[in-house]
């Protein structure tokens, strides 16, 4: 871990990568014991840190359980993706505001790697460099309390982006959506900018429920199949 910051924080980073890269699962117990081994601290900060897990709505807590990761639903996703519409849409309108060269040319570039990974079909390098897309654009927003609430609304989708893949069913969507982007920042109108942003984010979140609805109605129907056998 990195010695930069607080321990608490250091540890909650960790867990929080682990909750997004789906090492520790949705309805998994939190266990201060374990976690205090793994990161070789005293349960304190891990204490610490589950508090502030809770609070983030990451971890919920149970009685006679404890702190567990929070699973997720199709409303709390569509609703987490609707606040990052606003959010990215006016940080957008800030960044055409700016008229800044350099932060134009690096956004084309980022569209141009992403438009070569899906000819390519590398599908999840794609998925991560769309995520660095959309945290640059954020980080031009030069708003320091817009962008920690962004990031951590980000975090909270980002496992529900790679367990729904979506980019090879809407490849043709994507490529289109982020030239309409580029096109909206070239012709120099923030307002039209920031919603092309707004209408971006919210197509996403209709394609990733699309993928999760399926799968839940997919899983439903495995789970009453009835048994075959004694």
């Amino acid at each position: 871990m990195s010695k930069k910051k607080p321990l608490r924080q250091r540890v909650y980073d960790e867990i929080v990568d682990d909750i997004v890269n789906g090492q520790i699962n949705a309805g998994e117990k939190l266990v201060e014991a374990d976690l205090a081994k793994r990161f070789r601290v005293s349960r304190t900060p891990i204490r610490e840190a589950i508090c502030q897990l809770e609070k983030e709505g990451y971890a919920v807590y149970k009685k006679d359980i404890g702190a567990v990761v929070r699973r997720v639903s199709l409303k709390d996703i569509r609703e987490t993706y609707e606040i990052i519409a606003l959010l990215e849409g006016r940080a957008m309108e800030v960044v055409v505001e700016a008229k800044r060269e350099e932060v134009f040319s690096r956004i084309y570039l980022l569209v141009e790697e992403m438009e070569k990974q899906i000819e390519e079909k590398k599908y999840t390098e794609f998925i991560r460099s769309n995520i660095q897309f959309h945290q640059f654009i954020d980080e031009q927003s030069v708003n320091e309390a817009m962008l920690q609430i962004v990031t951590n609304l980000w975090h909270r989708v980002y496992g529900f982006i790679f367990v729904g893949l979506t980019v090879p069913k809407y490849i043709d969507r994507y490529l289109l959506s982020h030239r309409k982007l580029c096109d909206a920042i070239r012709r120099g109108d923030p307002r039209e900018a920031g919603a092309v942003m707004r209408a971006h984010v919210e197509e996403n979140a209709d394609f990733i429920l699309e993928e999760m609805s399926n799968r839940y109605r997919i899983d439903k129907k495995i789970r009453k199949q009835p048994k075959i056998g004694p």
